[in-house]
């Protein structure tokens, strides 16, 4: 196991292994359900997930990792209108020193949406 994945795992993730193949350059997909009571859930599953896709980017001769973090979710009301929020284009650097920030973010962004 890599030093990225343990990182994931031990931020309570689980390795998606039925995530669609959304790219080419698709290297893993994880997830983990928030527990909160200060956001609303996902009005299909009554969830509140948050996934990171890790990416392996490959370009002229040159190889670099990239992640993106974000909630995909069906807003709470009777229009059935799906919501993506998304952190893109991080490095595992910036993933690693601000995950809980960024959590923070996305459920702040989730909530005004669904206020």
């Amino acid at each position: 196991m890599d030093a990225i994945e343990k990182f994931l795992l031990e931020c309570g993730y689980k390795i998606d292994r039925n995530a669609p193949t959304i790219s080419t350059n698709l290297h893993a997909s994880f997830y983990k359900h928030l527990d909160r009571d200060d956001a609303p859930l996902c009005e299909l599953n009554r969830k509140l997930t948050v996934y990171i896709n890790w990416y392996d980017n490959r370009a002229y001769g040159s190889q670099s990792q990239s992640f993106t973090m974000g909630i995909q979710a069906q807003v709470n009301d009777l229009n059935e209108e799906w919501c993506s929020l998304d952190l893109y284009g991080l490095r595992f650097s910036q993933l690693k020193s601000n995950h809980d920030q960024y959590i923070e973010k996305l459920v702040k962004s989730w909530t005004a949406i669904n206020s």
